[in-house]
């Protein structure tokens, strides 16, 4: 049966051949139709498309001999010329303008990044063989600095005065950092303060001042005990003048805020009024300011040291045996001036970090599982030089305690012995033993013929 509608049968086509021309058909039985009006369609004018298109656009600014003020704040890359020679066009020149300039980024602290470039770059570059400290910092000793620089072009002397003068710098610019960055910021209010018995008759001011002192107590609470429990890192002396200096750039981003005009102006106008709040932030001033005092006193007579201290812990042993005397003098004349370092509180774990320094050097030097490997004069030599550091240490703390006694003072060193000979006498024993047991060796090497050596 036939569905209603169905066309007739047609004759068979070739394979392929009926199904496109059908295809053909249909598609035209569509769009024919159409056709008409597509062509009417495209006669009439197109209405124009608006498209906004948005870009990044980068400006890179150039500045020759001089940084714009905003450096601080941006992101900026410098080119330094190294040389005035001109640079040769010809060759490779990529290399060659590589190699006639130093470059490098800046991405703002200008300050931080140089402090940071100094302890973490050009000191450990000088010195391939360190010893890093907690704060990122590198201890210098006298075999790092044989070879991290050429010995024929300088003296061993002006290596360790040029090392010594560039951690010195560092140190400075860590220590102008922790002032800039201070933690404490003490919130000063936009007031214009004329006459201090004035205001302190105006009661709305006063109020507005005593909130103020109510935040600045705390601050200075947790200023002073924060430094109160900080502890002395490191074991040798030039430590203690590090932790000296560190007390005193934090006290002072506190104490040098306290003493603006403006604020001085604030805390007259309070004490005028009689505040409630006053007598526990005059009690807490006070304590600030003689942890203050007494840190800055301590860093001016420490800081007379730091060469002697310097040479022990970095220089070689003949080096050390001819700072000590000097040294022990210079610590006299700190214990007579100072007013904080003239007690055996201040004094003992002083003399007793320079002891442990001492035989730290001694120690590094006369290695008693190596000394005795080298040729027994070479030996020997080393050894002895180590002995006179330690006899020396004894002989000068001795011969200045004397001098003390014969001027009359009142106060005299009587600090603990033990703690500031127990191990320098224990490593002179020791020294003593080995240059006996090289004096040995050095026998059997002159007796003994090749061919028992």
């Amino acid at each position: 049966e036939k569905a209603e509608g169905e066309e007739e049968p047609k004759e068979p086509k070739e394979e392929g051949e009926g199904e496109e021309k059908a295809e053909g058909e249909e598609e035209d039985g569509e769009h024919g139709e159409g056709e008409d009006e597509d062509e009417e369609v495209e006669k009439e004018p197109a209405e124009p498309v608006i498209q906004i298109v948005t870009k990044a656009v980068t400006t890179l600014y150039g500045f020759i001999h001089m940084l714009p003020p905003d450096t601080e704040h941006t992101t900026c890359v410098y080119f330094v010329r190294n040389s005035d020679d001109p640079i040769p066009m010809d060759g490779d020149v990529d290399t060659k303008m590589g190699e006639a300039f130093e470059f490098g980024t800046l991405h703002g602290g200008t300050l931080v990044m140089m402090e940071q470039v100094l302890s973490q770059v050009y000191l450990p570059l000088l010195m391939p063989k360190h010893d890093v400290k907690a704060g990122g910092g590198v201890t210098i000793t006298a075999s790092s600095l044989a070879k991290g620089m050429d010995s024929s072009a300088v003296s061993e002397a002006l290596k360790a005065e040029f090392i010594g003068s560039l951690q010195k710098f560092a140190n400075q610019v860590t220590h102008a950092v922790q002032q800039v960055s201070g933690d404490v910021r003490l919130t000063v209010p936009n007031i214009q303060i004329d006459d201090p018995a004035a205001a302190a008759e105006e009661e709305e001011i006063v109020n507005q001042l005593d909130a103020v002192l109510e935040e600045w107590t705390p601050s200075i609470v947790q200023t002073i005990e924060q430094q109160v429990k900080k502890p002395v890192t490191g074991s040798g002396p030039l430590a203690e003048i590090e932790f000296w200096r560190e007390r005193n750039a934090a006290l002072s981003t506190v104490f040098e805020q306290l003493n603006l005009p403006s604020v001085r102006k604030i805390i007259q106008v309070l004490e005028l009024a009689d505040s409630q709040n006053f007598s526990g932030f005059k009690y807490q001033l006070s304590e600030l300011t003689k942890l203050y005092v007494e840190a800055k006193d301590n860093v001016k007579f420490l800081t007379t040291l730091e060469r002697h201290f310097k040479n022990i812990s970095q220089g070689t042993l003949a080096q050390v045996a001819d700072t000590i005397p000097p040294m022990i003098n210079a610590i006299r004349m700190v214990w007579v001036i100072s007013r904080h370092y003239k007690n055996d509180d201040r004094m003992v774990p002083l003399m007793e970090r320079i002891a442990l320094e001492l035989a730290g050097n001694v120690a590094s030097e006369v290695n008693v599982r190596t000394i005795l490997r080298r040729p027994p004069q070479e030996a020997m030599a080393k050894i002895t030089e180590a002995i006179n550091v330690l006899e020396k240490w004894r002989d000068t703390y001795f011969k200045v305690r004397a001098r003390i006694e014969e001027s009359g003072r009142d106060q005299r060193w009587e600090f603990d012995r033990k703690k500031l000979f127990q191990k320098t006498d224990y490593m002179a024993k020791l020294c003593r033993n080995l240059h006996e047991v090289a004096q040995v060796l050095e026998h059997f090497h002159n007796i003994l013929g090749p061919e028992l050596k």
